[in-house]
């Protein structure tokens, strides 16, 4: 019986802390955001995206450095889009963007986000993953919309998919996308494998924001180090900013 009472107490924290956000996706279609007097418009059909939305996942301070150092004549790659807020600012400023998603249920929220922005000229869509090397991978084919997913860790669904893996260099080569000058990436530990694939590509960049996941670049036999380094390099000066813990925080580069 103690157990049942437990579990049945455990429902309710649950449900107390997820509530706002249930309510917060019935009752709203979808939510404007404002950084630095540009505005853009997320859907908000899911519990998920409509705390994006509303919190940007702690990520405010990283979103307006961003915003303010963008430029008219900048190609943003915002590698690791989810739904696309990132995309949805540089694609109010800059002359193109390329988000790149491999997850399903986020690709679809991406595309729609585009669309509700007016922002098809402007951005170009790829589903792949990125890495050092050309291959496959499977992502959650039933996930929600606005979930992280980890290309690093053991999937546990039972339902997936498999999308490619593409070196940044070889999308480039194809003559149909243009190189970035400008980078923001978050992929949940497999930053340093995605630096890789770009190959030669990064001596074009001038900025930089990555978000680092230590214990996942870990599991990959990588390090965070590997990612400062790899920034160095090819002459970029990296700058920790605010970071969420000591292995998960963001580094912006230029």
């Amino acid at each position: 019986m103690f157990e049942v009472w437990r579990g049945i107490r455990d429902f309710f924290i649950v449900l107390k802390k997820d509530l706002p956000w249930i309510i917060g996706s019935m009752s709203n279609e979808k939510e404007e955001i404002s950084v630095n007097g540009t505005g853009v418009e997320i859907k908000t059909d899911t519990p998920v995206e409509y705390q994006r939305a509303k919190t940007l996942m702690g990520e405010q301070d990283v979103l307006e450095n961003f915003t303010a150092n963008i430029r008219p004549d900048d190609v943003v790659w915002d590698v690791g889009s989810n739904v696309g807020i990132f995309a949805m600012f540089s694609g109010k400023i800059a002359k193109k963007t390329v988000a790149i998603e491999p997850v399903p249920a986020n690709v679809d929220a991406l595309k729609e986000n585009v669309e509700i922005n007016n922002l098809s000229e402007e951005t170009i869509i790829i589903e792949v993953a990125l890495g050092s090397s050309a291959g496959t991978i499977d992502v959650p084919s039933t996930s929600v919309a606005g979930e992280n997913h980890t290309l690093v860790d053991e999937i546990n669904e039972t339902e997936v998919i498999t999308v490619p893996i593409r070196r940044a260099d070889e999308i480039v080569a194809s003559g149909k996308v243009p190189a970035p000058t400008v980078l923001k990436m978050d992929i949940e530990g497999a930053e340093a494998d995605a630096l890789d694939g770009f190959g030669n590509l990064l001596d074009q960049v001038r900025l930089v924001y990555i978000e680092v996941h230590g214990q996942r670049l870990s599991n990959l036999n990588r390090s965070i180090n590997d990612v400062i380094e790899l920034l160095y390099s090819v002459g970029l000066e990296p700058e920790a900013l605010e970071g969420r813990c000591d292995d998960n925080y963001h580094i912006k580069a230029k």
